[in-house]
């Protein structure tokens, strides 16, 4: 049976680190910036959005390249 520490339940998403990609915004001219997200659920993997900091513009990273392999 799969038991989770008090831990792991009540913390949530921790920010990993933020890095400039060489992307444009899809919205504005700003660059985007590369967002990672640890969960404490070592089941769970990280999860990474591009964000821009002008705008407010947000997107998944797994989305993103769902919407380039798709035709």
């Amino acid at each position: 049976m799969f038991s989770m520490s008090q831990e792991e339940y009540s913390s949530g998403p921790q920010l990993i680190g933020e890095w400039k990609v060489p992307l444009s915004c899809p919205n504005c001219t700003s660059i985007l910036s590369l967002e990672g997200y640890a969960v404490p659920l070592k089941s769970l993997k990280a999860q990474y959005w591009h964000v821009c900091t002008h705008c407010g513009f947000e997107r998944s990273v797994d989305d993103f390249k769902r919407d380039l392999l798709t035709v």
